[in-house]
């Protein structure tokens, strides 16, 4: 009477393994119990989850926000700069030196002191 527990236990085990792995084989291929369903596409992870220009995107806002950060971290230290002392002490051009005291100026973190144009002078507010 053991012997015969025991061989319907393993059966009904072996019955519940067989059933759930063919489960898992029919939701990864798609196969559904009804007709019509659909499987769920599996969420993309790792580096081809984000398409080159998103991540292009990104990489190029972090860079622009430490620049901004680098520019206002100078204005903090010298209380006030030109758009030559932000070209000549961070490595900027004069176009991108001149736009990012516009930004930081526009955002209200700096303000423009005396003449516009060159020799143009911010301080922090």
């Amino acid at each position: 009477m053991k012997i015969f527990f025991i061989i319907l236990i393993v059966l009904l085990s072996l019955a519940i393994i067989i059933v759930s792995v063919s489960i898992g084989s029919i939701r990864k291929r798609g196969v559904g119990l009804w007709k019509g369903a659909k499987s769920v596409p599996e969420p993309s992870v790792g580096p081809s989850a984000v398409s080159p220009a998103l991540a292009q995107a990104v990489e190029d806002s972090l860079v622009r926000r430490e620049s901004l950060e680098r520019v206002m971290a100078l204005v903090r230290h010298r209380y006030e700069v030109s758009v030559a002392d932000v070209e000549d002490m961070l490595g900027f051009s004069w176009a991108m030196s001149e736009e990012y005291l516009a930004e930081l100026s526009a955002r209200g973190l700096i303000e423009s002191v005396g003449k516009t144009g060159r020799g143009e002078i911010f301080r922090v507010k």
